[in-house]
C-alpha cells in the first residue's frame, strides 16, 4: 500500500510538471477530479452562523453581570463623538500640563486621544478613556467633599446622627417632663411651704381621675369656646399671614379685642366658681383636663395631615417616626374649614387665659382684705405687660418663628395648660399672704431692683422684636435707613431679605431670647428664695430657647448661604452676651 502510495504522488508530480513544460495550466476543481481539486481557503475571521450568535448572548450576559463592561462599552460609542468634536474644534490634544499628574485635572482638562498631534483620526482604548475620566470625576467628588465638609463645619448639625429609636425616646421623655413639671408646680403653689426639702409628688388616683368635676370641665371647655367665638368677631385689620406652599392665608387682627375683653369679665366672675381659684385640688384636675384636650386636639390634627402632601408638611413632623409626628406637629399652620386657625386658638387660650387668672388674685385680695400687695402687683403687671406685647403688634407677630416654621402638635397644643401653669407665681403670693406667711413682702429696693431688671427684659425682647418685624414688613422705611444689614436673599415677589447686624442684633444673634430669659427670672424672684420649684421654669426655657435657636439658625445657614456664615463670624455670640455657645 506505501508502495502505491508512492507511486500514485510521483505520478501526480511528474504530470504537473509536463503540464507545465507544455505551457498548460493545472485542472480547476470543476474540471478534474474532487482528490486532486484545490479548494478556496475559508477565512479564518469568519464564524459559523450559529457560533456567532452564541457569543453575542454571551457577551450580552457578561455586559449585563459586569457594570465595569457596562462602562466600557459605553465609552466606546462615547469616543466616536469625542474624536469627531475634537476634530472640528482642535487638530491637537490637549496635554498634561507640567508639574501636574491626570488625576488632578478636571473633565475639561482630561485628554481624549493617546497620539500625538496629527494621529486626532485613532481612537483611543476604551480601558484607558474610563480610566483617566473615573481618575478625573473622583478627584472633582473628593474636591466637592472637602468643599462641602467645610461649609457643613460652619452649620450646626445636632441630632441628625442620633438613631430613630433615640428621638422617639427622647420625645416621648420630653412630652412627659412638660407635663410632670406642669402639674408639679401646679401643686407646690397652693403650699406656703414649698421649699424644694418638703416638695411632694402630686398623687394622681384613679378615683381622681374617675370622679370628673363637671363645673370644672365645663369651665375649662366654656373658656376655650368663649376664645373661639371671639377669635370669629369681624373686627380689626385683616393681615396676610406668611407663605405657604397654599398661597398666604388670612389672618384677623382682633386679639388685642379679645385680651380686653377678657380682663374686663374679671369683677363678674361667678362667685361659686372662685373656690376654683383657690382649692389646689380642683385646679390640679383642671390641669388634668387641659391636658386631655391638648391630648385630643393633637391626634386630631395629627390624623388631619396623614393625606396632605409633602410639601405642606414641618420637616421635624415628617420624620416616619409616629410619636415624634404627633409632639412636633405635622401642619405649621393648620386651619378648620379654611377660616379657623388652630394656631392662633391655641396662643390665645394660652396667652389670654394665663392673664385672665393673673389678674385675678390681686382683685380677689382687695375684694376678702381690702389689700393692695406691692409684690403681688409687681408680679401681674410684669405678667400683663409680656402678655399684651404680642397683640399690640399682631401683624410682626405673623411672621415670627413661631407661626412660620413650628408645627402644631402636642408641644403645641399644651398652649391650653398655660392659663393654669404660668399663673403660679401671683397664686403663689396671694395664697401665702391669706395664709400669713411672713417674708412674703419684698424690700422696696429689691422690688425696685427686680423692676428695672424686668424693664430691660423687656424692652430687649420688645425692640428687637419690633426692628426685625417691621424691617421685615417694609425695608425702605426711613426708620430703618441706619442698620447695617448684609446677605441679599431675594424672594418670590422680587424683594429681598437681608441679615441685621447691628444694634441688639449685632450684640447677640437673638436678642429677643435673650429678653425672654430674663423677665422669666424676674418673675420666679417675686416669689423669694424660699421655694426654689418656681425656678424650674426659667431654667428649663433656657433648654428650650437654646435648641430653638438651633433651629432658626439651621434654616438662616440654608436661606442666606455665606452671608449666615459672615454674620455668625462678626456675632459670635448666641443668646447670652460673652458666650459662644
Amino acid at each position: 500500500m506505501a508502495k502505491a502510495k508512492k507511486s500514485d504522488t510521483s505520478e501526480s508530480l511528474k504530470g504537473r510538471a509536463r503540464s507545465k513544460s507544455q505551457g498548460r495550466k493545472p485542472a480547476d476543481a470543476s474540471a478534474g477530479s474532487p482528490r486532486t481539486a484545490v479548494r478556496p481557503r475559508r477565512s479564518r475571521s469568519r464564524t459559523p452562523t450559529r457560533k456567532r450568535s452564541v457569543s453575542r448572548e454571551r457577551k450580552a450576559k457578561s455586559t449585563k453581570k459586569s457594570p465595569n463592561r457596562q462602562l466600557i462599552v459605553k465609552m466606546d460609542r462615547i469616543d466616536d463623538n469625542v474624536i469627531r468634536s475634537s476634530t472640528k474644534k482642535s487638530p491637537t490634544s490637549k496635554k498634561t500640563p507640567p508639574g501636574k499628574k491626570s488625576s488632578d485635572l478636571t473633565e475639561e482638562q482630561v485628554p481624549i486621544l493617546d497620539s500625538p498631534a496629527g494621529a486626532v483620526g485613532k481612537r483611543q482604548s476604551s480601558r484607558v478613556a474610563t480610566q483617566r475620566i473615573s481618575q478625573a470625576v473622583s478627584a472633582k467628588d473628593h474636591k466637592v467633599s472637602h468643599e462641602s465638609k467645610d461649609i457643613a463645619e460652619t452649620k450646626s448639625s445636632w441630632g441628625h446622627n442620633v438613631p430613630g429609636f433615640m428621638w422617639t425616646i427622647a420625645t416621648l421623655l420630653w412630652a412627659l417632663t412638660i407635663c410632670a413639671v406642669c402639674l408639679q408646680v401646679t401643686y407646690m403653689a397652693g403650699k406656703p411651704d414649698c421649699s424644694l426639702s418638703n416638695m411632694r409628688v402630686p398623687v394622681i388616683t384613679r378615683k381622681m381621675v374617675m370622679d370628673i368635676d363637671k363645673k370644672g370641665l365645663a369651665m375649662v371647655a366654656g373658656f376655650m369656646l368663649f376664645q373661639a367665638i371671639l377669635q370669629l368677631v369681624p373686627l380689626g385689620k385683616v393681615a396676610d399671614g406668611p407663605a405657604t406652599p397654599k398661597g398666604r392665608s388670612k389672618f384677623r387682627q382682633n386679639g388685642l379685642f379679645a385680651f380686653l375683653v377678657t380682663l374686663g369679665l374679671i369683677p363678674f366672675f361667678p362667685a361659686e366658681l372662685l373656690d376654683y381659684l383657690k382649692d389646689t385640688q380642683k385646679l390640679v384636675k383642671e390641669l388634668l383636663y387641659s391636658f386631655a384636650f391638648a391630648f385630643i386636639l393633637s391626634l386630631i390634627l395629627y390624623i388631619k395631615a396623614r393625606k396632605l402632601p409633602a410639601t405642606q408638611l414641618n420637616p421635624l413632623g415628617n420624620t416616619g417616626r409616629s410619636i415624634v409626628n404627633w409632639h412636633m406637629g405635622r401642619e405649621i399652620n393648620p386651619r378648620f374649614f379654611n377660616f379657623f386657625s388652630v394656631k392662633t386658638f391655641l396662643f390665645r387660650v394660652g396667652i389670654i387665659g394665663m392673664s385672665f387668672i393673673v389678674g385675678m388674685y390681686p382683685y380677689l385680695l382687695w375684694k376678702e382684705k381690702q389689700l393692695i400687695s406691692p409684690t403681688l402687683t409687681l408680679a401681674t403687671v410684669m405678667q400683663l405687660l409680656y402678655a399684651v406685647q404680642p397683640f399690640w403688634d399682631e401683624a410682626g407677630y405673623l411672621h415670627t418663628f413661631e407661626f412660620t416654621s413650628n408645627g402644631v402638635g402636642f408641644e403645641s397644643c399644651t398652649m391650653l395648660a398655660y392659663p393654669i401653669t404660668f399663673s403660679i407665681y401671683t397664686r403663689f403670693i396671694y395664697t401665702s399672704i391669706m395664709k400669713g406667711k411672713a417674708g412674703v413682702e419684698l424690700s422696696t429696693w429689691t422690688l425696685a431692683l427686680l423692676s428695672l431688671s424686668w424693664l430691660v427684659g423687656f424692652l430687649i425682647m420688645f425692640v428687637s422684636n419690633r426692628v426685625k418685624n417691621g424691617y421685615r414688613q417694609n425695608p425702605t422705611n426711613s426708620k430703618y435707613q441706619n442698620l447695617e444689614t448684609q446677605g441679599q436673599v431675594t424672594t418670590r415677589g422680587g424683594t429681598g431679605k437681608r441679615l441685621i447686624c447691628s444694634g441688639l442684633w449685632g450684640w447677640v444673634r437673638h436678642p429677643n431670647y435673650f429678653g425672654d430669659i430674663i423677665q422669666a427670672f424676674c418673675w420666679a424672684a417675686t416669689t423669694g428664695t424660699s421655694c426654689g420649684v418656681f425656678y424650674v421654669y426659667p431654667f428649663l426655657l433656657v433648654i428650650f430657647l437654646w435648641f430653638r435657636a438651633v433651629r432658626v439658625e439651621e434654616i438662616c445657614s440654608r436661606k442666606h448661604g455665606i452671608a449666615w456664615d459672615k454674620y455668625c463670624l462678626r456675632v459670635p455670640n448666641r443668646i447670652f452676651p460673652g458666650i459662644h455657645f
